[in-house]
């Protein structure tokens, strides 16, 4: 246990920056002006490994590269597609080709690329626990 004195300390050498660290606003991207965060609503994303109550961090000022995921406003709601080639996505969930989004087509529109995901520790814990309670009542 740290005494009181010695916690102090500790805490001024890590304001002073003697321990690494990093600005987890230039990591997440979240100052920047063509930056927006969502919270994903349900588990329709699970593809991408993003879970009902994780935050998704976009850029709409990045031109989406091959592989990049990418966000979709479609039928009132947001949609991540992984672009697949230089002309088209593809909408993961259904296997299906759909047309550029950045067009005027009603089927969805373009609003940016993922730039990083975060999610409550606490959340995963619960769902482990949950997990755990489950495979031993079987």
């Amino acid at each position: 246990m740290i005494e009181n004195n010695n916690f102090y300390k500790f805490i001024e050498r890590f304001k002073n920056k003697e321990f690494p660290s990093f600005n987890l606003n230039s990591y997440l991207e979240v100052n920047n002006p063509y930056s927006f965060c969502f919270r994903v609503s349900d588990d329709s994303m699970l593809q991408f490994s993003l879970q009902k109550g994780d935050i998704v961090v976009c850029r709409h000022d990045l031109e989406p590269k091959k592989g990049d995921l990418i966000v979709i406003y479609m039928n009132g709601g947001m949609k991540i597609w992984k672009k697949e080639d230089d002309i088209q996505p593809i909408l993961i969930e259904y296997c299906i080709k759909v047309t550029n989004p950045r067009s005027s087509d009603p089927q969805g529109y373009f609003v940016g690329v993922v730039c990083s995901m975060f999610r409550s520790i606490t959340k995963l814990q619960e769902k482990i626990k949950k997990r755990r309670e489950s495979s031993s009542q079987k």
